[in-house]
């Protein structure tokens, strides 16, 4: 007799839901889970997922399929996320959603090199969800496998609670133990002068020192930033919240490509339009910083060519500013059509990832010289997938992190030749304070042993 293969088929519910969307996520991340989740805001929808009924992990030697059924193991292929597509074809439902995550270290990883990294770490993981809340304008869609928890879950989206107010304890972002990142940069401008690189972004991490309670960090947070994207993930133990200002890549149904450059920053200040319209003004002027962002839409247009079918890549918007939370950037959005032949999984790594420099390799190897632990998932990025063909991800940054018993922020500065090492260490701590005021600790219930 043949094998049976199991299936599953989604019950869906629509209700109306009252809270606002980052109340009522944070409120069901605590009532409704104890299970790894992913909360994705890509405005106006807000999508929590919960659980899986399928997963794909990507290490550095092999592609990982599992299922009710088992597990499908595949030697990693040369041509990046090749095996991805395929083995999401085995999904056992229908209409199905992928939510997940990609290591910084994810386009380095080419089979020939895999010895070079871990396979502790997964460079990406997709979860299709046992259960999913997708909320927009008031209206919320409750859909899982099983028709029990559907209507239960419809039930506490319903539900209104008092508004929540957690107590933050900053951190202070500013140190610099024996001026460590400035010495760095330093180094980094010395190599640079030497020729061959544009352009590197040196990131640096500051600890927290202390367990922090991640919904509550995340709601306070998204209240006081504006991103292009917000999330909440918990896989496998560890725990990202960010407000991220960019988008890596959207590839819509239709194979439309869109990703939005941003490099040249200042700090803003809702409170005090007059000095941020100056700072802003201050901006457009700064030699450093609009060739900065002229390099990031040229590199963003030769990595859409690479994915695109000729002639359709475009520059729109060029050069706008983008006020997100504490700082503002100089933004552009830069648009193509997939290639027939590619998947959009191809579009995510041809993008993939921003956090680097110019060009790739040079820049890549100098932070891995520099940096003093690896990346992980800052500079990586949260991103949704589905059947359909689309796929969108967020650039994982303007995040706290933690896991592995620690937790900590991270920010960098895109470090060229008219760079100044104190300016660009200020710059990450304009970019870490989006996160760093609005930090809440656990309790001690809470507590991790």
């Amino acid at each position: 007799m043949g094998t049976v293969m199991v299936r599953f088929e989604y019950t869906s519910t629509l209700v109306t839901a009252e809270d606002n969307p980052d109340e009522l996520m944070t409120r069901l991340v605590r009532t409704v889970t104890t299970e790894d989740y992913v909360v994705y805001e890509n405005p106006p929808l807000w999508s929590l997922a919960v659980g899986r009924i399928a997963e794909v992990v990507l290490t550095p030697t092999h592609a990982i399929y599992r299922d009710a059924e088992g597990e499908h193991v595949v030697p990693r292929e040369e041509q990046l996320l090749a095996e991805v597509p395929r083995l999401l074809e085995r999904v056992p439902v229908d209409d199905w959603r992928a939510y997940g995550i990609a290591g910084f270290d994810l386009p380095h990883t080419a089979a020939t090199q895999a010895g070079e990294f871990s396979d502790d770490e997964p460079l990406l993981h997709l979860m299709v969800p046992r259960l999913e809340v997708s909320v927009a304008d008031g209206t919320a869609t409750v859909r899982g496998v099983d028709a029990a928890e559907v209507e239960a879950v419809a039930g506490a989206v319903q539900r209104t609670e008092p508004r929540q107010h957690p107590n933050p304890s900053p951190v202070d972002v500013s140190r610099d133990e024996g001026n460590a990142y400035q010495k760095a940069v330093g180094e980094v401008l010395a190599r640079m002068r030497s020729g061959g690189l544009q352009k590197v972004v040196l990131s640096r991490a500051v600890p927290i020192g202390a367990d922090v309670d991640v919904p509550a960090t995340f709601l306070l947070g998204r209240r006081h930033n504006t991103p292009a994207r917000s999330f909440m993930v918990r896989i496998n133990g560890s725990e990202v919240a960010g407000f991220s200002p960019e988008i890596i890549v959207n590839v819509s149904a239709d194979r439309q490509v869109t990703t939005q450059p941003l490099a040249g920053t200042r700090p803003y200040r809702a409170h005090d339009a007059e000095h941020s319209a100056r700072l802003r003004q201050e901006l457009l002027d700064d030699p450093k910083e609009v060739c900065e962002h002229a390099l990031a839409v040229r590199n963003s247009l030769r990595d859409m060519a690479a994915c695109c079918e000729p002639d359709s890549p475009a520059v729109k918007d060029f050069m706008t500013v983008e006020n997100r939370g504490s700082v503002q950037h100089i933004a552009s959005r830069v648009i193509g059509t997939l290639d027939e032949r590619l998947s959009p999984w191809d579009a995510l790594i041809s993008l993939f990832p921003t956090l680097v420099g110019a060009p790739r390799p040079q820049a890549h190897a100098m932070i891995r010289e520099f940096e003093t632990t690896p990346r992980g998932l800052y500079g990586g990025a949260v991103l949704v997938a589905d059947a359909s063909g689309s796929l969108d991800a967020a650039l994982v940054i303007r995040s706290l992190f933690q896991g592995q018993g620690r937790a900590w922020l991270q920010a960098g500065a895109g470090i060229g030749l008219e760079s100044r090492p104190d300016r660009e260490f200020e710059e990450t701590c304009e970019k870490m304070r989006s996160v760093s005021s609005h930090v809440v600790l656990a309790s001690k219930a809470d507590r991790r042993s």
